[in-house]
């Protein structure tokens, strides 16, 4: 058996197979074990001579056939296994769709809107109906219509009452691997206050027209828009994407590993505080239109420039040393200002734009 070892260490350093392969083979050595105790396995016959090599033929391990049949026993259920625990997506294509239909309590409770899903875009908008519609959209791969209707059965669960409706995904291996997905489009009743948590690993997050205490929306991989949202405090977070949000809210932290972020203040909101922040984008700030709004900033790039567009600006710092720009500053009459939005922009590799912005998307 130590030859055997050594032969699939040497395959590993030949590049023939990889690490973790390499690991599922040596496994494949271990003796077996019962519950009386450890069972030796019986002695491997003898190794017989390699066969001679044909000429200019690869040099390559020989492996010997009672080690051949072992590995591809055990290759086989690897990929077996992949198959049917992760779903990987072979097979056709399928959609499903489900309706989901409802209406919360009466008075001023706040429902809870949870959604989680990990291939597929996120979407809420108001309307005005009394109750709310939630369209889910499956997308199935499977090798009959059978099984994608099996696994679309499987794919979500739904929690609902007067306070709350909780849509998630409770498979997610076969989200990830098989090509699966889910999109969750609601319709909400309008003038009414909601608590947000939406989130996706990969696709959009989207509201529009909405009132809420609170916003979470979080994708990994996708744009977060946030159209007319009205709240009092919005987390925006994605690891790939642009980050709009054009909101009243009086807490704005919004971050975007790889991505530009454009906020447009609305509403007669209090005063406020925006905490904005990209490792590779820009940064843009609406202060143009609003009137009776006092702006203090504190804005950072390493790479790129820092463009203000307000006259009259009183300035703490204003630097600019070896690519780093940094600005500390506040409109003229602050202290004084009917509503006042703080704003904290960090970028690494982006310009940041403070002004009348001519497009917000």
């Amino acid at each position: 058996m130590e030859n055997e070892r050594m032969l699939i260490l040497q395959m590993v350093a030949e590049k023939k197979i990889t690490a973790a392969e390499a690991v599922e083979l040596l496994k494949a050595l271990e003796p077996k074990t019962s519950k009386a105790g450890w069972v030796p396995e019986p002695p491997a016959p003898p190794t017989p001579p390699a066969p001679p090599e044909m000429p200019g033929a690869p040099e390559r391990p020989y492996v010997p056939e009672h080690l051949s049949d072992k590995i591809a026993s055990r290759i086989g259920s690897l990929v077996e296994g992949l198959i049917n625990n992760f779903g990987f997506g072979f097979g056709d294509g399928f959609r499903f769709e489900e309706t989901v239909e409802g209406a919360f309590d009466a008075g001023d409770l706040v429902p809870e809107i949870d959604f989680k899903t990990l291939n597929g875009r996120v979407a809420v908008e108001s309307w005005n109906q009394p109750g709310y519609m939630v369209k889910l959209i499956k997308r199935i791969k499977a090798p009959s219509e059978q099984e994608a209707k099996t696994r679309a059965a499987d794919m979500v669960q739904v929690e609902r009452d007067g306070k709350r409706l909780s849509i998630r995904v409770v498979q997610p291996q076969p989200m990830i691997f098989g090509g699966h997905g889910l999109a969750i489009i609601a319709f909400l009743p309008k003038d009414r206050l909601y608590k947000f948590f939406l989130q996706t690993a990969n696709g959009k997050v989207e509201m529009k027209d909405l009132k809420a205490t609170t916003v979470d929306a979080i994708t990994s991989n996708g744009v977060v828009k946030l159209d007319n949202v009205e709240a009092e405090r919005v987390e925006s977070r994605t690891s790939n994407g642009k980050v709009l949000l054009k909101t009243s809210a009086k807490d704005v932290k919004a971050h975007s590993s790889n991505g530009r972020i454009t906020v447009v203040p609305t509403g007669e909101g209090g005063d406020a505080q925006y905490d904005l922040s990209t490792s590779n984008g820009s940064i843009r700030v609406q202060t143009g239109k609003p009137d009776g709004i006092g702006f203090s900033f504190d804005l950072r790039t390493t790479n790129g420039k820092v463009n203000i567009e307000e006259s009259g600006l009183e300035y703490e710092v204003n630097e600019k040393h070896h690519g780093l720009r940094s600005v500390k500053a506040r409109t003229k009459g602050f202290a004084e200002a009917p509503r006042k939005i703080s704003v904290v922009a960090h970028t690494s590799n982006g310009s940041i734009v403070v002004g009348d912005l001519v497009e917000w998307e």
